[in-house]
């Protein structure tokens, strides 16, 4: 369980220094939090990384997505 839980923690900080952070502020009715687009997922299955989309809401990982699926502008 802690590989995995590292593994993620890992994911997101990769994305945050690869991808954009989008604050829900600056969305209009946004369901999450924060949006970091385009960012290397490494999801700890063993699988290769590969460029996404990560949601946080609260203080969870809400979903992760293939890149562009959480398009946060025009």
């Amino acid at each position: 369980m802690k590989r995995i839980v590292l593994t993620i923690v890992a994911a997101c900080a990769t994305s945050a220094c690869a991808g954009r952070v989008v604050p829900s502020s600056t969305l209009p009715s946004a369901p999450y939090d924060v949006v970091i687009e385009n960012g290397k997922i490494v999801d700890g299955t063993g699988n290769v990384w590969f460029y996404g989309d990560l949601a946080i809401s609260g203080d969870r990982i809400a979903r992760v997505a293939p890149f562009g699926a959480l398009k946060t502008s025009p």
